[in-house]
């Protein structure tokens, strides 16, 4: 059960407002771990994720108060991770006012102190989209579905975690492409189109790896040459997803090695799964960067609309709207669920029903919802 919760759908709702993503209790470790098990150093209550032109636009921090700590000592404490993670900005939001001298200190050290009334007003000011609260992402009873279905289904425990922890945290495109793939395809022939639940997992997941494709386009984008063969393309992809010519040829070998050895070599991946796919929605992708940096808060909302038992009328009119905005929007979901259904070897239906879920979400029809 999430804590504070008046105050994260606070947040969620005013980084929906200006269509940034955002991830609820996001756990925090040491970029280099020194035990066998993983430790966790904190968690932060609401990351929010903007994507853009340049890829990683900004990350917002949020931290949700209610107990007694005074605001400055949890104001620098903020300031501390919101370093360490790499934010542009902090927001505290308390219970009550703090003293204007500590908000002033604060606010030198980039964490905006605000008590949770003057936060609305505060939020309305920066986007008037935050008072008509037209999201699903503001609904505290639908992220308790994340550490729910994890604990009811094993075998999707990681896909649903790491959707909402890795993904916030990692700001390398290529790398985080591959992580994200290496779990999916450990477990997704376990997901079950038939189930609601289900659908909400990979639809979030989706999220995920479309922000990840959103930061390799970028990159992808500022290096390719336009004119460049299909050769030429296929091989600089391979090499940047790799992490470069010298780590791509060095897994190479290492399999050939394991295999002359007869010790199988399958464990030491070389290729993206499904990779002539992969190459041509990327190529399709670099044709237009700034619609596919819309599609991870698209998506994401698509993801909550699924659970939600009843659809609420403001969300979906303004899912539509952002649809009408990005004429590449649907498309773009559509190449990537293709990918990915191809790539864990899912059934067709699972495909179907998450082009189902889009099309509901840009028809805003109330009748046709995917959970029905």
């Amino acid at each position: 059960m999430i804590k504070d919760r008046a105050q994260k759908g606070m947040a969620a709702r005013f980084c929906a407002a200006q269509g940034v993503v955002p991830y609820l209790e996001v756990v925090v470790r040491s970029s280099a771990a020194l035990e066998d098990m993983p430790v966790d150093v904190t968690d932060v209550d609401v990351l929010g994720i903007e994507f853009g032109r340049r890829g990683l636009e900004r990350r917002i921090l949020f931290d949700c108060k209610t107990g007694k700590m005074s605001a400055i000592n949890r104001a620098l404490w903020a300031a501390g991770l919101k370093s360490y993670v790499k934010a542009s900005e902090a927001f505290l939001i308390l219970k009550k006012d703090a003293p204007y001298s500590h908000r002033l200190l604060a606010n030198e050290l980039g964490v905006h102190v605000h008590s949770e009334a003057n936060f609305e007003k505060y939020a309305v000011s920066v986007s008037p989209n935050y008072l008509f609260g037209a999201t699903y992402l503001a609904n505290m009873d639908l992220w308790d579905y994340i550490p729910e279905i994890s604990a009811k289904y094993g075998a999707l425990s990681e896909i649903a975690s790491l959707s909402n922890t890795y993904a916030a945290m990692e700001s390398n495109g290529a790398r985080g492409l591959r992580s994200l793939l290496g779990i999916f395809i450990k477990s997704a022939q376990e997901l079950d189109p038939r189930k609601t639940e289900h659908l909400f997992v990979y639809a979030n997941f989706l999220s995920a790896f479309s922000g990840f494709m959103t930061l390799a386009v970028v990159d992808l984008k500022n290096i390719f040459q336009f004119d460049m063969g299909q050769d030429d393309f296929e091989k600089t992809l391979r090499y940047y997803i790799w992490g470069g010519k010298d780590s791509y040829m060095m897994r190479r070998n290492l399999r050939l090695s394991i295999e002359r050895a007869g010790a199988g070599g399958a464990n030491v991946e070389v290729e993206l799964p499904e990779w002539k796919r992969f190459v041509g929605i990327v190529r399709s992708f670099l044709d237009a960067p700034d619609a596919l940096a819309q599609i991870p808060y698209l998506s994401k909302e698509i993801a909550f609309r699924c659970i939600e038992e009843k659809t609420r009328e403001e969300a979906d009119r303004h899912l539509s709207d952002l649809f009408k905005l990005n004429n590449r929007a649907r498309q773009f979901l559509f190449l990537l669920n293709a990918y990915l259904v191809a790539a864990g070897a899912m059934p067709k239906e699972f495909k179907e029903r998450y082009e189902e879920a889009v099309n509901a979400s840009v028809s805003s029809s109330s009748t046709n919802h995917p959970g029905s």
